[in-house]
């Protein structure tokens, strides 16, 4: 099992995915006692039924992943804002602690990158500075040339 790192007081629990079961942070504590003042009055406490699992602001909404050889697609992750506020995938505090994806794909999002609400970003596995391979992807994902080319980033390997 692994479980990453989570703000103090975080309750997390079974999460039941499409590949088997999780572990996520929960929308509400589930602890035994709240303020425990030894560790085994932590662990005699019953708890609470789990919650939901906390989702979001910024989801990973697709994935195209191994596309057919004879095919002009290319693989790309898709990331959507669901919320109502801007995302900025780098921490305002201190701008050098950015955002990044791991296990297989390996990307840190570029300084300042802010994702804007109900916005998509994508990571592509080409330079988007190359405007031919970009012109391709977005004419064969039906990407409009209006949609800036900042939304879409290198993925980095």
């Amino acid at each position: 099992m692994h479980v990453g790192a989570a703000f103090n007081g975080v309750s997390f629990g079974r999460v039941a995915t499409s590949v088997g079961v999780d572990y996520a942070p929960l929308t509400q504590r589930t602890f035994g006692v709240t303020n425990p003042t030894t560790l085994a009055q932590f662990r005699t406490g019953t708890g609470a039924s789990n919650t939901a699992p906390v989702v979001g602001p910024v989801v990973i909404n697709e994935i195209f992943y191994h596309p057919p050889t004879n095919s002009a697609s290319r693989e790309y992750l898709e990331l959507l804002n669901s919320s109502a506020g801007s995302v900025p995938l780098y921490d305002p505090a201190y701008p050098t602690n950015r955002w990044k994806i791991g296990d297989g794909i390996d990307f840190t999002f570029p300084t300042n990158v802010t994702l804007v609400p109900g916005g998509y970003l994508l990571v592509v596995d080409f330079d988007p500075t190359n405007t031919t391979l970009l012109a391709n992807f977005r004419n064969f994902q039906g990407i409009s040339p209006g949609i800036p080319s900042t939304a879409v980033l290198r993925r980095l390997e």
